[in-house]
């Protein structure tokens, strides 16, 4: 079949097999998502991912009450939960009820496929040429690494999708997803990546931090040009100490929001990111 379809077309790559050399699993069969930083399995990385619960109102539909909490085991593996990967690799927290159960398996689904993409994307050309991420739907009622389910009700996992996969995406590397009060948290590295054939000119970039949803820090930042088809890397040394410096006097949860502006105000890209201060 592979020479058959080489002969047919020369002008495409084709693969011999799609298969676990192409599959990386970190965060869920092995190690955690942050392998993701070395780039596995590229360039070409046709399958990567975490399973999630579906929405609470698929899960009634999916079980009876009785066997939904607490979980009769045998009766969720036939739906394909995985207890393994989700309790010993993942560690994802079970919680006291079926509703924080969900949340918690969303959310690390969330967290693994931001991570994995952005990474790979930033690395287009020089290191990834395609990546493929598993799976968008599913095709029965089941616990999957689907980002909407079979009903198509979308789980966080999509509305990630949708940011991460924007043609032009702004983002920036964070040292760490928790720090205490007082400590600086490094975000100096932005970079951009530009799918489009548009060239941007006069961008910059707006960072505001959230606590509760009350802006505690807004600052701007010039980006400059961005070439078509590019990735951009930009760290400017003279404001990377007063972008480091959040000032945090508030334990909890903060949102770090980042937008690419161009200079008429027009918004290109936005992207967010979660810290914590302990």
């Amino acid at each position: 079949l592979y020479m058959t379809a080489k002969a047919k077309d020369s002008t495409r790559y084709i693969d011999i097999a799609s298969d676990f050399a192409y599959h990386p699993y970190p965060g869920w069969y092995t190690s955690h998502y942050f392998e993701f930083h070395s780039l596995p399995a590229a360039p070409f990385i046709n399958e990567f991912g975490a399973q999630a619960l579906p929405n609470v109102e698929t899960m009634r539909e999916m079980m009876k009450e009785d066997e939904l909490w607490p979980p009769k085991w045998p009766v969720w593996a036939y739906h394909d939960f995985q207890y393994e990967p989700t309790f010993n690799v993942a560690q994802i927290d079970i919680g006291n009820s079926l509703e924080e159960f969900i949340e918690n398996s969303q959310n690390y689904q969330a967290k693994l496929l931001k991570y994995a993409i952005e990474n790979y994307r930033k690395n287009k050309y020089s290191k990834v040429t395609g990546i493929f991420q598993f799976m968008f739907v599913d095709n029965w009622n089941a616990i999957t690494w689907s980002v909407v389910d079979y009903f198509r009700r979308p789980k966080k996992g999509y509305d990630v999708l949708k940011t991460v996969y924007q043609p032009v995406l702004i983002g920036m590397d964070l040292e760490r997803e928790k720090i205490s009060l007082n400590e600086i948290i490094s975000f100096s590295n932005i970079w951009i990546i530009n799918d489009t054939l548009d060239k941007y000119e006069s961008t910059y970039a707006e960072i505001c931090l959230f606590k509760d949803k009350e802006i505690v820090m807004e600052k701007k930042t010039e980006i400059g040009c961005i070439p078509s088809d590019t990735v951009k890397h930009f760290s400017n040394p003279h404001s990377s100490e007063e972008l480091m410096n959040l000032n945090l006097t508030e334990k909890g949860k903060h949102v770090i929001k980042i937008e690419l502006i161009d200079n008429t105000d027009n918004v290109i890209s936005k992207n967010s990111y979660e810290i914590e201060v302990v």
